[in-house]
């Protein structure tokens, strides 16, 4: 039986290219607290993306239909005011939970849209400059993108660039669902 200790152990195979940070590096015991993953496990990749987010450290949710109801339970009832919050869901969950993190001054930081091909390939497309070595590791996970996505996400929580107003790239198969990695967090001042 696959545990998450052997998935992630396995994992650590992905994160050996050439520049990237180790997974399972953690945050600094400030902002681990304040991190909140938020993910829409009814999809294959967001099983790793938890289980990185919660190696991490951060307070993680699942997205069980509605994503008022998640902001209000995850975000607004806890006791924590999350510094960044960071996802693994569908474009449209997106939309929602970026108009809502709008009221607490949050704005997108960093968009991965994954686009999925009738082969079962996957397409990701970046909405700001990514890390040299991130590229290359969403290429090398196939299908199983979840993992590396939450470790470009958890290594970019200090924030990529606005991507606050970007579009979804269009996707031509309307057969299948695109799926978006994204990080919600305050606007860096200059």
């Amino acid at each position: 039986m696959a545990t998450r200790r052997l998935f992630l152990q396995g994992a650590v195979g992905t994160a050996a290219l050439a520049g990237a940070p180790a997974i399972g590096t953690t945050l600094p015991a400030n902002r681990s607290d304040k991190l909140l993953a938020l993910i829409d496990i009814t999809h294959a990749q967001g099983g790793p993306f938890v289980a990185a987010a919660q190696t991490w450290g951060a307070r993680t949710a699942a997205l069980r239909g509605d994503p008022l109801a998640l902001w209000h339970d995850a975000v607004l009832a806890s006791a924590v005011q999350p510094a960044a919050i960071l996802g693994l869901t569908t474009q449209g969950t997106l939309f929602c939970l970026e108009r809502l993190g709008w009221e607490l001054g949050l704005r997108v930081q960093l968009r991965i849209d994954h686009l999925p091909a009738p082969d079962g390939s996957w397409r990701h497309v970046a909405h700001t400059d990514l890390p040299a070595w991130a590229p290359d590791m969403l290429a090398g996970a196939g299908a199983d993108f979840g993992l590396a996505a939450a470790h470009i996400a958890l290594n970019s929580s200090d924030g990529a660039g606005d991507c606050t107003h970007a579009a979804p790239p269009p996707h031509p198969h309307r057969d299948s669902t695109p799926l978006v990695t994204w990080l919600l967090a305050a606007p860096h001042r200059a």
